[in-house]
């Protein structure tokens, strides 16, 4: 769990990993134990916007909907209320990464930390394989490039970094 006294009044928790790497578990584990969690995901957003989460789809439209969601987050949060957003998606491109940064800042997230599932590449591709939803290894390869390439980092943007190394 994350104290809500250091974080600020409007927390902003940004998922980073691979698919398989355990992100939508974790999420999905917060918002099941305490209400104060509120999840938005892209690949909900896919599932609402085009019927299928494996839909790419058009990503300006996503985009839009994500930013509509963290205004409705703000918006919706009373002053001394206890609500924690959660961004689950990849974030593997450090560029892209920056750009949702500065939108959650700009739509009045106060403290964002990013938490980093730094799961073994094999560890992640065996996951993706037992998924009903599987994403082409190439994909994973190429996001898996990125990472290591520009990992995420304070520079980025981020109040705080948890680094979450998992087998």
């Amino acid at each position: 769990m994350f104290c809500l006294s250091a974080v600020g009044e409007h927390p902003l928790l940004l998922l980073i990993g691979l698919p398989g790497s355990g992100k939508s578990t974790f999420a999905a584990q917060l918002t099941q134990q305490d209400q104060q969690y509120r999840l938005i995901s892209t690949d909900r957003i896919r599932e609402a916007l085009f019927g299928s989460e494996a839909t790419q789809g058009d990503w300006m439209r996503i985009w839009h909907e994500i930013q509509r969601q963290f205004k409705a987050a703000i918006a919706h949060s009373q002053p001394g209320s206890a609500c924690i957003v959660i961004y689950d998606a990849t974030n593997a491109r450090r560029r892209d990464r920056r750009k949702l940064i500065l939108l959650a800042r700009h739509c009045g997230f106060t403290h964002i930390t990013g938490v980093w599932f730094d799961t073994p590449l094999d560890v992640c591709l065996e996951r993706n394989r037992k998924r009903d939803r599987q994403v082409p290894d190439e994909i994973i390869l190429q996001m898996h490039r990125r990472l290591l390439g520009g990992p995420p980092d304070l520079s980025d943007g981020l109040d705080e970094l948890i680094i979450h190394r998992n087998q």
